[in-house]
C-alpha cells in the first residue's frame, strides 16, 4: 500500500469538516469513522431544490438603454437602482444543492478501543478504518464505485463477531416514505418541488443474522458484512437535454402539477442495481473499483523534497514502473512509495500542525496537490454534473451560496488542473453543463438584451439557468460567465488535439461571439465595450466619493474577450483548414491564403474568424493606473476594498494569456504591482483567492512568494482533512475551489506551457529544491517527466501523449520523445525511449532528433529555471504537433527537431 498518497488520523472525526471524502462523480460520502456510533453523510449530485423555472426579467430589454445611458452619464446610483428592478432574475435566485441524508450505525462493540487508524488511500479511492477492542480487531473499507455505480461499506472482524443497528435520516426527518424489509431499508423524497430521489441500503452477510424492526436494520453475529448504498434520482432518468428544454419553457407554460418530465422508474433501477451488486459481491466490486480508480489517479506522480527510500534519484526505470503500475490499476505505486515510511510516519493533522509550528515538510505539499487531483476525480467523471462549490460533498439542505456553480471564478478554477493534471476526462461534465448553459442562454440573450447568441451571468445551477443571480449589484449584472466557461473549449483542444471535440463544441464559441458582436457598444473613444458590467464583486470610488459597481468595459471583460476571440479564431483555422487569419493582439503576423475560397466550409470559417478579428481590434487597451497598477476599470478609480479577494483584472496573466513578460513586459510589471497592493491590504484571505495568488506568483517567476502563499494556504485556509476552509460568518466552510486551484498552481510553479514555449521550474521555491514529477500534460499534446536537485534540472523527458489526435498518422508516442540527462561537470547523452526521435547532447546548442517524421506546426520553446526567452508564436497557437522545440536547460539552449 502506498504511503505517499495516504492521509491518516489517530482518532475518529468529531465533525463533518474532519471526515474523509469518497466519490465516483455522481455519488459521494463523508466518512466519520466513529467506533460506538458511525455517521456517513451521503450525497448524489442531482439532488437539488425546486423545479426549473424561467427567471428572465420581462422588463430587462425595455430598460437596457436607460441603464446604459445612466452609466455613460456617471449617474451610477440611479443605474444600479434601475438595474436591481429591471435586470434581476424573477425570482432572484436559482436552485440549491441538497444533501441526500445520513447513514447512522450503532455498534454493539462500542466500548474502549485502541490502535485506532482512519485513512484515505488516494490510489484506491478508499477510506479505511481499523481499531482493536480488547483482543478483537476490526476493519472497515468504504468506497464509491464508478464501475458499479454504488457505494459500499465493508466490515470484518478477527476474534469477535460484528453486530450493529443502522437507519437512515436526512437533516432531522426531511424525507417522505421510509421502508425496511428483510435485508434492505431506505427512503424516498417525492413531495415538494425538488427532484424526486430514493436512498436504498442492502446488507450482505457472511454468517450471522440480519432483520429489520421499524425503520432499523439489525445485524448480529456476522464475521463479514457489506452495506451497499444506492441513490437514484429522476433527473438522470430523463436526458439532460430534456431538463434543459424544460428549464427554457416560460414559467407560465409549466403547470404546477407537471413537476418533472416523466422518466423511467428510478426506484426500480435502484432496486435492480442493489440486487446486482449483492450478487457480484464485495471482493469483485472492490477489485474493479481499485483497478478503475487507480488507473485514472495514477497517471501523475509528484515528489517534493528528498526521497529517503530511493536515494536522490527518480530514475527512468522507476518512472516507467510507475506508469506501468498505473495501467495495471495500482496507482503508479513504486518501491519509493512502499518504503518511504519516514515521509508519512506522522498523522496528517499532526503534520499540518507541525507545519504551522515552523517545521518543513515539502512532501505534505505534494500530498495536498494529489488530494486536489483525488477530489476532482471523485467529483467529476462520467455522466454527472461538474464539481460545484463543494464538489459533491454537502451535509446541509441550505449550503453556503446554495453550493451552485459560481461562474465568475469558482467553477472555472475547479478545472484549471483538469488538463495539466492528466485528468482530462474529468473536464467532460463541465462541457456537458456548458452546452446546456449555451442552449438556455440563447433565450436570455434575446429577451434581456435583444441580442443573437447566448449569454450567462455569474451563476448557474442544475438546470443550466442563465438569468442574473441575487439582488447583488457587485456581481449579478455581469455578462461574461458563459464566455469564461467557453474559453476552456480551446484549452481542451490545445492539450488533447481532439478535433472531433472542437467541432462538437464550436457552436458554443460561435454563440458567444454572436452575442458580443451584438451586445458591445461603442465607448467614448470609439472602442467596443461591455455595458452594463462590473468587475466581479468589487466596488470603486468616484472622484466625488460616490461608490459604484456598474461600469462600461471592466478590464476583466476585455481580457476574457481577448481569450475567447483568440481561441475562436484559432478554432476557425483548425476546422476551416487554413493558416492564421491575421494579427491577433500580442501575436506575430502570419500571412494567410485560402487555396479555394469557394469551398464553403473553409470560406465560412474564414468569414467567422475575420469578424472576430474585427472585434478584437476595437477592444480597449489594458491601462496602467496612478499607482503603477493594472486599472481594474476603464477609469482609474480607487477601490473601496484594496485587499479584495477577487483579482479579476489579472485574469490576463493567469489563467489567461494576454499579459506576459514576453509579450507585454510593462503590463506584467504593472500586474505585479497590482498583486502586491492587494496583498499589502489584506488580500488572499479566502482559500480560492490564495490559490489564484499562488498561480499568479508562479507567472511572476517568484518562487519565494509562491511558497509563502502555499504555506499560508495550508496553515490558514485548510481543515485537518486538508479540505479548503472558506470564511463564512463567524466560522468557516468547505469550498473545493481552494483545493483544486492550488493543485493547478503547484503545476504552474513546476512547468508553464503557453505562448508557444515551455518553461521548466519557472518558480521553484528553495523549499522544493529537490524532487521529481512524471505525467504532467502540456499544451500541444505533450507529457512531461523530470527530476531536479539543488534547484537544477537533472533529467527531463517530453513525449507526445496522443499524436493521432493532431491530425497525423505519421508520428506515434514512441517516435516523438525528447529527453535529456544533465550531470555535474558536463552533459550526458539522453536516454529517450524514442525509436526514431532520440535527442542528442543535453547541453548542446543544436541537438538534432534522428529521423523522426514530423507534423505541421509552429515552433515552440522550452525554458528551464528563470531563463526567459523570446516567444516563437504567442497565444498558444499550436496546431497539430510541434515541429521544433528550443530547450533551455539550466541556462543552456538547445534546439530539438522532432
Amino acid at each position: 500500500m502506498t504511503e505517499k498518497n495516504i492521509m491518516w488520523y489517530e482518532k475518529p472525526a468529531t465533525c463533518w469538516e474532519e471526515a474523509l471524502p469518497v466519490g465516483n462523480g455522481r455519488l459521494g460520502a463523508m466518512v466519520m469513522g466513529g467506533v460506538p456510533r458511525e455517521v456517513i453523510y451521503l450525497n448524489e449530485d442531482s439532488i437539488w431544490s425546486g423545479k426549473p423555472v424561467n427567471r428572465i426579467n420581462k422588463d430587462a430589454h425595455k430598460y437596457l438603454e436607460d441603464i446604459r445611458k445612466l452609466i455613460r452619464e456617471g449617474r451610477i446610483p440611479e443605474a444600479e437602482k434601475l438595474s436591481l428592478m429591471a435586470l434581476s432574475g424573477t425570482p432572484n435566485s436559482e436552485r440549491s444543492y441538497e444533501t441526500a441524508g445520513e447513514l447512522i450505525i450503532e455498534f454493539e462493540n462500542g466500548g474502549d478501543y485502541t490502535n485506532y487508524k482512519r485513512q484515505l488511500v488516494m490510489e484506491e479511492g478508499t477510506v479505511h478504518v481499523s481499531y482493536e477492542c480488547g483482543s478483537a480487531k476490526y476493519k472497515r473499507e468504504f468506497i464509491s464505485s464508478y464501475p458499479d455505480q454504488v457505494m459500499a461499506y465493508h466490515f470484518t472482524a478477527e476474534g469477535a463477531k460484528i453486530g450493529f443497528t443502522c437507519r437512515l435520516d436526512r437533516c432531522h426527518n426531511r424525507l417522505d416514505e421510509v421502508w425496511a424489509d428483510g435485508d434492505e431499508f431506505g427512503f424516498k423524497v417525492e413531495s415538494g418541488t425538488g427532484i424526486p430521489f430514493a436512498v436504498r441500503v442492502k446488507a450482505a452477510l457472511k454468517d450471522g443474522e440480519v432483520k429489520t424492526i421499524g425503520e432499523h436494520l439489525i445485524v448480529k453475529d456476522a464475521s463479514e458484512v457489506t452495506l451497499f448504498i444506492d441513490i437514484r434520482t429522476e433527473f438522470y432518468e430523463m436526458s439532460m437535454d430534456e431538463a434543459t428544454k424544460l428549464n427554457s419553457k416560460a414559467s407560465g407554460e409549466l403547470k404546477a402539477e407537471e413537476g418533472f418530465l416523466p422518466g423511467s422508474d428510478y426506484l426500480q433501477k435502484g432496486e435492480k442495481n442493489l440486487d446486482a451488486v449483492a450478487s457480484k459481491g464485495w471482493s469483485n466490486i472492490f477489485a474493479d473499483h481499485k483497478e478503475d480508480f487507480g488507473r485514472k489517479f495514477g497517471t501523475l506522480f509528484l515528489r517534493l523534497g528528498e526521497d529517503p527510500a530511493a536515494g536522490n534519484d527518480c530514475s527512468d526505470a522507476e518512472m516507467a514502473k510507475s506508469a506501468a503500475n498505473a495501467k495495471e490499476g495500482i496507482g503508479g505505486t513504486t518501491k519509493r512509495q512502499n518504503e518511504s515510511e519516514n515521509c508519512n510516519s506522522r498523522a496528517t493533522d499532526k503534520r499540518l500542525q507541525a507545519l504551522k509550528n515552523g517545521e518543513k515538510d515539502p512532501q505534505l505539499f505534494a500530498l495536498y496537490f494529489q488530494y486536489g487531483r483525488y477530489l476532482l476525480l471523485s467529483s467529476s467523471r462520467g455522466k454527472c454534473l461538474p464539481a460545484n462549490l463543494q464538489g459533491i460533498w454537502n451535509n446541509s439542505m441550505t449550503p453556503p451560496w446554495d453550493s451552485k456553480f459560481t461562474i465568475n471564478i469558482n467553477a472555472e478554477m475547479n478545472y484549471w488542473m483538469a488538463e495539466s493534471g492528466n485528468l482530462s476526462e474529468c473536464h467532460m461534465p463541465y462541457f456537458d453543463l456548458l452546452r446546456r448553459v449555451c442552449e438556455n442562454g440563447k433565450e436570455t440573450a434575446q429577451k434581456m438584451y435583444g441580442c443573437r447568441g447566448s449569454v450567462a451571468h455569474h451563476n448557474t445551477d442544475i438546470y443550466a439557468d442563465t438569468a442574473p443571480q441575487d439582488h447583488y449589484i457587485p456581481a449579478s449584472f455581469w455578462v461574461m460567465g458563459e464566455a469564461w466557461m467557453a474559453t476552456h473549449i480551446w484549452e481542451h483542444y490545445l492539450f488533447t488535439g481532439d478535433r472531433d471535440f472542437l467541432e462538437k463544441n464550436f457552436d458554443v464559441l460561435d454563440e458567444c461571439v454572436d452575442f458580443f458582436e451584438d451586445f458591445l457598444i461603442e465607448g467614448e473613444n470609439g472602442e467596443l465595450v461591455t455595458s452594463p458590467s462590473v468587475s466581479p464583486e468589487n466596488v470603486y470610488i468616484m472622484e466625488d466619493g460616490t461608490r459604484g459597481c456598474l461600469c462600461e468595459g471592466a478590464t476583466m471583460d476585455v481580457e476574457i474577450l481577448m481569450e475567447l476571440l483568440g481561441g475562436y479564431i484559432r478554432a476557425c483555422e483548425v476546422l476551416g483548414g487554413y493558416n492564421r487569419v491575421s494579427e491577433v493582439p500580442g501575436e506575430q503576423v502570419v500571412t494567410h491564403e485560402i487555396e479555394d475560397e469557394c469551398e464553403s466550409a473553409k470560406n465560412s470559417y474564414f468569414i467567422k474568424a475575420k469578424r472576430a478579428e474585427s472585434i478584437l481590434k476595437r477592444l480597449p487597451s489594458i491601462k496602467i493606473g496612478k499607482h503603477g497598477q493594472i486599472q481594474e476599470w476603464m477609469k482609474d478609480y480607487d477601490e473601496l476594498e484594496p485587499g479584495h479577494r477577487h483579482i479579476s483584472h489579472l485574469y490576463g496573466v493567469y489563467p489567461g494569456s494576454s499579459i506576459s513578460y514576453e509579450k507585454t513586459p510593462e503590463l506584467m510589471k504593472a500586474a505585479r504591482v497590482t498583486l502586491e497592493r492587494r496583498l499589502a491590504n489584506g488580500g488572499g484571505h479566502t482559500g480560492w483567492s490564495r490559490a489564484w495568488i499562488i498561480g499568479l506568483w508562479a507567472h511572476f517567476l517568484d518562487g519565494e512568494k509562491v511558497y509563502e502563499n502555499l504555506h499560508a494556504l495550508l496553515c490558514k485556509s485548510t481543515f485537518d482533512n486538508l479540505m479548503d476552509n472558506h470564511p463564512y460568518g463567524a466560522g468557516a466552510v468547505f469550498q473545493i475551489d481552494g483545493n483544486l486551484g492550488a493543485s493547478a498552481a503547484i503545476l504552474e510553479l513546476l512547468v508553464q506551457c503557453r505562448d508557444g514555449y515551455v518553461k521548466l521550474l519557472p518558480a521553484l521555491p528553495e523549499e522544493f529544491s529537490e524532487g521529481c514529477v512524471s505525467g504532467v500534460c502540456l499544451r500541444g499534446g505533450y507529457e512531461l517527466s523530470m527530476e531536479w536537485k539543488n534547484m537544477k534540472v537533472t533529467k527531463w523527458e517530453i513525449k507526445k501523449k496522443n499524436c493521432d489526435n493532431y491530425g497525423t498518422d505519421k508520428c506515434d508516442a514512441k517516435d516523438s520523445v525528447i529527453g535529456g540527462n544533465v550531470v555535474a561537470g558536463g552533459a550526458e547523452t539522453c536516454n529517450a525511449v524514442a525509436e526514431k526521435a532520440v535527442v542528442g547532447d543535453a547541453v548542446a546548442m543544436n541537438a538534432v532528433a534522428g529521423d523522426a517524421e514530423t507534423c505541421n506546426a509552429v515552433a515552440e520553446k522550452v525554458v528551464v529555471g528563470d531563463a526567459v526567452t523570446k516567444n516563437a508564436v504567442a497565444g498558444d497557437a499550436m496546431a497539430d504537433c510541434a515541429q521544433e522545440l528550443t530547450v533551455c536547460v539550466n541556462g543552456e539552449d538547445k534546439v530539438v527537431k522532432l
